[in-house]
Protein backbone atom coordinates (compact mmCIF):
# COMPACT_ATOMS: atom_id res chain seq x y z
CA UNK A 1 0.00 0.00 0.00
CA UNK A 2 0.87 3.62 -0.73
CA UNK A 3 1.70 6.44 1.77
CA UNK A 4 -1.27 9.14 0.76
CA UNK A 5 0.42 11.55 -1.47
CA UNK A 6 3.19 9.51 -2.64
CA UNK A 7 2.07 9.79 -6.39
CA UNK A 8 1.60 13.16 -6.56
CA UNK A 9 5.08 13.66 -4.79
CA UNK A 10 6.68 11.45 -7.70
CA UNK A 11 4.58 13.22 -10.42
CA UNK A 12 5.58 16.99 -8.76
CA UNK A 13 9.09 15.20 -9.05
CA UNK A 14 8.88 14.01 -12.49
CA UNK A 15 7.58 17.25 -13.79
CA UNK A 16 10.20 19.23 -11.61
CA UNK A 17 13.52 16.89 -13.37
CA UNK A 18 11.87 17.20 -17.33
CA UNK A 19 9.63 20.58 -17.87
CA UNK A 20 10.80 22.93 -14.73
CA UNK A 21 14.78 22.40 -14.67
CA UNK A 22 16.19 22.92 -18.28
CA UNK A 23 13.74 26.08 -18.34
CA UNK A 24 14.97 27.32 -15.12
CA UNK A 25 18.45 26.85 -15.93
CA UNK A 26 18.03 28.29 -19.47
CA UNK A 27 16.88 31.34 -17.99
CA UNK A 28 19.45 31.62 -15.24
CA UNK A 29 21.92 31.33 -17.86
CA UNK A 30 20.48 33.72 -19.92
CA UNK A 31 20.04 36.62 -16.73
CA UNK A 32 23.68 35.58 -15.81
CA UNK A 33 25.54 36.53 -19.15
CA UNK A 34 24.26 39.72 -20.69
CA UNK A 35 22.18 40.88 -17.76
CA UNK A 36 24.89 41.16 -15.39
CA UNK A 37 27.70 42.53 -17.45
CA UNK A 38 25.25 45.40 -18.28
CA UNK A 39 24.50 45.92 -14.86
CA UNK A 40 27.88 45.72 -13.57
CA UNK A 41 29.63 48.15 -16.33
CA UNK A 42 26.32 50.90 -14.77
CA UNK A 43 27.21 50.36 -11.88
CA UNK A 44 31.10 50.67 -12.12
CA UNK A 45 30.75 53.70 -14.05
CA UNK A 46 28.39 55.36 -11.72
CA UNK A 47 30.87 54.70 -8.95
CA UNK A 48 34.16 55.56 -10.58
CA UNK A 49 35.78 58.49 -9.28
CA UNK A 50 34.29 61.43 -11.34
CA UNK A 51 31.34 60.14 -13.40
CA UNK A 52 29.04 62.42 -11.19
CA UNK A 53 30.23 64.99 -13.65
CA UNK A 54 29.46 63.12 -16.45
CA UNK A 55 25.96 62.57 -15.00
CA UNK A 56 25.25 66.27 -15.04
CA UNK A 57 24.03 67.19 -18.79
CA UNK A 58 21.78 63.76 -18.31
CA UNK A 59 20.28 65.17 -15.04
CA UNK A 60 19.92 68.40 -16.98
CA UNK A 61 18.03 66.64 -19.70
CA UNK A 62 15.97 64.55 -17.52
CA UNK A 63 14.63 67.98 -15.19
CA UNK A 64 14.06 69.77 -19.20
CA UNK A 65 12.20 66.65 -20.06
CA UNK A 66 10.06 66.87 -16.74
CA UNK A 67 9.39 70.67 -17.13
CA UNK A 68 8.48 70.32 -20.60
CA UNK A 69 5.57 67.53 -19.74
CA UNK A 70 4.26 69.57 -16.78
CA UNK A 71 4.03 72.74 -19.32
CA UNK A 72 2.56 70.57 -21.91
CA UNK A 73 0.10 69.20 -19.19
CA UNK A 74 -0.74 72.72 -17.93
CA UNK A 75 -1.29 73.96 -21.09
CA UNK A 76 -3.66 71.53 -22.61
CA UNK A 77 -5.42 71.95 -20.00
CA UNK A 78 -4.87 69.56 -17.09
CA UNK A 79 -3.84 72.95 -14.91
CA UNK A 80 -3.29 72.68 -11.31
CA UNK A 81 -2.08 74.76 -8.63
CA UNK A 82 -0.40 71.16 -8.40
CA UNK A 83 1.45 71.64 -11.38
CA UNK A 84 2.55 74.89 -11.05
CA UNK A 85 4.26 73.58 -7.81
CA UNK A 86 5.83 71.18 -9.07
CA UNK A 87 7.04 72.89 -12.09
CA UNK A 88 8.15 75.78 -9.50
CA UNK A 89 10.07 72.73 -7.52
CA UNK A 90 11.47 71.34 -10.78
CA UNK A 91 12.73 75.15 -12.00
CA UNK A 92 14.60 75.24 -8.72
CA UNK A 93 16.31 71.72 -8.81
CA UNK A 94 17.46 72.59 -12.05
CA UNK A 95 18.80 75.79 -10.80
CA UNK A 96 20.30 74.12 -7.59
CA UNK A 97 22.19 71.60 -9.74
CA UNK A 98 23.37 73.83 -12.27
CA UNK A 99 24.78 76.28 -9.46
CA UNK A 100 26.32 73.73 -7.49
CA UNK A 101 28.27 72.51 -10.22
CA UNK A 102 29.15 75.41 -10.81
CA UNK A 103 30.58 76.37 -7.29
CA UNK A 104 32.35 73.02 -7.59
CA UNK A 105 34.61 73.91 -10.75
CA UNK A 106 35.45 76.94 -9.15
CA UNK A 107 36.86 74.77 -6.20
CA UNK A 108 38.90 72.59 -8.40
CA UNK A 109 39.59 75.78 -10.27
CA UNK A 110 41.09 77.05 -7.10
CA UNK A 111 42.39 74.01 -5.93
CA UNK A 112 44.59 73.85 -9.17
CA UNK A 113 45.67 76.91 -8.89
CA UNK A 114 46.49 76.42 -5.17
CA UNK A 115 48.80 73.39 -6.66
CA UNK A 116 50.66 74.94 -9.35
CA UNK A 117 51.79 77.71 -6.92
CA UNK A 118 53.28 74.90 -4.84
Amino acid sequence: ARAPGAGLAACSTWASDILVGPLLRGVQARSNSMADSIGDAVISFLLSPGSSTKLVPLINLTIVALLSTILLAYVSGFGSIHLLVLGFLGTGLFASVNWFVSEFKKVQAAAAKEGDDS
